[in-house]
């Protein structure tokens, strides 16, 4: 994701939370991010487990299950996020 100025918000999913900085937690009281809706922590949760490719993620973590392969043929994003 990419900001107007043409900063990157996000470079990299694989790097701690430690790394971000601690007013993105705390968006409501600066009034929120420009691009970003503001989501309660349930809201994201249950978007993410709405979502067709990340609620697959979520299952193989929390769950050990591999996804099929003709489920990584049908969401092409699936195998990225999976990495």
């Amino acid at each position: 994701m990419v900001c107007d100025g043409g900063i990157s918000l996000v470079e990299s999913l694989a790097i701690s939370a430690d790394a971000v900085p601690d007013s993105f937690g705390h968006e409501d009281g600066l009034g929120g991010l420009p691009i970003i809706p503001n989501l309660s922590e349930e809201d994201l949760r249950d978007k993410q487990r709405a979502d067709q490719c990340i609620k697959h993620v979520i299952s193989q973590i929390e769950q050990g299950v591999k996804p099929p392969p003709s489920l990584r043929t049908e969401l092409p994003d699936l195998p990225l996020l999976l990495r």
